[in-house]
């Protein structure tokens, strides 16, 4: 290489040195305006911290998993609305049986009125409908002659004119019992089933409010426990931190250390920070589901967070529960039957009903009837009450064509019927799919909370380890910060282990149809007053 090409390599690197030494120099500028914290400062930080801490805390209430059970059942506006549905159901079945019960109709028409009317006749030949006759005889006895003269005058005036002016009560009854109506037994029975189904939807919407209250109070109980292991984390960040900049401040460290562990201070802050959002989140869930009356309050749980006890069943025996009890599948076979009911009603809506049917009248009239006009007298001569009663009994039929509406109907009910037969399968599919997932979720997770326990124990150790050999001068800063990452991951994944390890718990009891240990579903029913219908 010739002495020219060695120069200009040298000038290069001796200029691009320059150019690194400059942005060092620059990056520890500006690395020392943003980490250049001293005790103070952080004490102010985790004051602010502390003080929205204090006030959750404050407006807080504390509940353990088993009473956010009981106050969820009882509470729950949601629950609350599908057993006012049960019970609506029960009294259209009440109605639909009732259409056997005789029917007594009582009428008045009026029940006591005053009417008049006055009615005038023209005879348009008056002299053979308003004409008299009289005869007077005279005798002369001396010559034995008889004379007669006949003498006819008009008795009636034309036109003829009369008026009514009378009080009336009028008032009938009808009893009718139809002992023969096919559709009649079909409504009923379809009735029955929708009974069923609400309280199989009750069933259900009772089931998803205790997972939701388990979820929740799970996911709150990690929380606070992260919020737990993370102050434990932000104090060996924080005494790392300040252990560098006192090393920096003589000398002996840069600020690229005191960088490097003030990015994990504030990675921890962070995290406690994020945690106390989802306290209120959750608290605020965990309220709604369980509080009669909302208010300002948060509930968070009373228990630490703690594996449940192992799930006592196979997989093979759990789906096995869950096809034999599960009310999803139960509320779509109702529905199906009472579909197929409603059908076999519009069908035997074509036979005639057979009925027996009683009638009786009463009529009474008091006051003037038919008074001519115009003739003279007194309309007291023409002063009259009458009364009548009418009664009648039998047996009657009525049959009814309605061109085909019914067979239509029928139709639909029958596709009806045949969706939820249907749907039916498909809840069947679903549990044995939600079954198999979270029996595998529960046995994942409780392998790996043994694994994360022993992780969590390593780098603990780790992180200890790292910091006194760091404050030795034994070791980087790169080493002590990797050894608080991980120290922070496996304390994540040790929670998330046993927060998962849980929620699957309490999804194989939802999706195997049994009730959590902690509740059962006498206690479910000493609520609201329903008979058993699922196991």
């Amino acid at each position: 290489m010739s002495k020219r090409r060695i120069i200009a390599s040298l000038l290069v690197c001796f200029l691009g040195g320059q150019d690194i030494a400059r942005e060092l120099e620059a990056s520890e500028t500006q690395i020392k305006n943003l980490f250049g914290y001293d005790q103070n400062d952080l004490n102010k930080l985790e004051e602010k911290y502390n003080q929205l801490s204090s006030r959750i805390e404050e407006n807080s209430n504390y509940i353990s998993l088993n009473q956010a059970y009981i106050e969820g059942l009882r509470n729950n506006a949601t629950l609350k609305q599908y057993y006012y549905n049960v019970v609506s159901k029960q009294w259209e079945k009440v109605a639909a049986f009732r259409e056997w019960m005789p029917k007594l109709s009582l009428y008045g028409y009026p029940a006591f009125g005053l009417y008049s009317y006055t009615n005038s006749t023209y005879y348009k030949n008056p002299n053979s409908t308003s004409s008299g006759s009289s005869t007077t005889t005279n005798t002369t006895n001396s010559t034995g002659t008889t004379t007669t003269v006949t003498t006819t005058t008009s008795s009636s005036s034309n036109p003829y004119t009369y008026y009514s002016k009378q009080s009336a009560l009028t008032p009938y009854a009808t009893l009718q019992w139809t002992f023969f109506d096919l559709a009649r037994g079909s409504k009923i029975s379809a009735k029955s089933e929708e009974v069923e189904s609400a309280k199989f939807v009750f069933d259900s919407s009772a089931r998803n409010i205790l997972l939701d209250i388990a979820n929740a109070y799970y996911s709150l109980q990690a929380e606070l426990e992260l919020i737990n292991q993370y102050k434990n984390i932000l104090e060996i960040t924080r005494k790392s931190m300040l252990a560098v900049n006192a090393q920096r401040q003589a000398g002996l460290k840069d600020y690229g250390d005191t960088a490097q562990v003030a990015t994990q201070y504030f990675s921890a802050l962070n995290k406690l920070i994020d945690s106390l959002n989802n306290i209120i989140s959750g608290g605020s869930t965990l309220a709604k589901l369980i509080q009669e009356e909302p208010d300002a309050s948060l509930m968070l749980p009373s228990d630490a967070l703690t594996a449940l006890d192992e799930w006592n069943q196979s997989l093979q025996d759990s789906l096995k529960h869950g096809l034999e009890f599960n009310e999803n599948i139960y509320n779509a076979l109702a529905e199906s039957k009472s579909y197929s009911l409603q059908k076999d009603a519009e069908l035997q809506s074509y036979w005639p009903k057979l009925f027996l049917y009683a009638v009786g009248y009463y009529n009474r009239y008091n006051g003037t009837n038919y008074a001519p006009i115009g003739e003279g007298g007194s309309d007291s001569y023409y002063d009259q009450i009458s009364k009548q009663m009418t009664g009648q009994i039998g047996i009657g039929f009525s049959w009814e064509f309605d061109g085909g509406i019914s067979l239509a109907s029928a139709n639909s009910f029958e596709n009806l019927s045949l969706a939820k037969l249907e749907e039916a399968k498909d809840k069947r599919s679903m549990v044995v799919e939600k079954v198999k997932a979270y029996y595998g979720q529960y046995e994942t997770q409780q392998m790996k909370m043994i694994n994360t326990k022993r992780g969590l124990s390593a780098s603990e150790a780790s992180q200890t380890i790292a910091l006194e050999k760091y404050q030795l001068g034994l070791s980087d800063i790169t080493t002590l910060v990797q050894a608080i990452q991980l120290y922070s991951a496996a304390v994540e994944d040790n929670i998330h282990s046993i927060k998962k390890y849980n929620e699957a718990i309490s999804e194989l009891h939802r999706w195997s149809a049994q009730w959590p240990s902690e509740i059962t579903e006498n206690i479910v029913y000493e609520y609201f007053n329903l008979q058993t219908t699922t196991n």
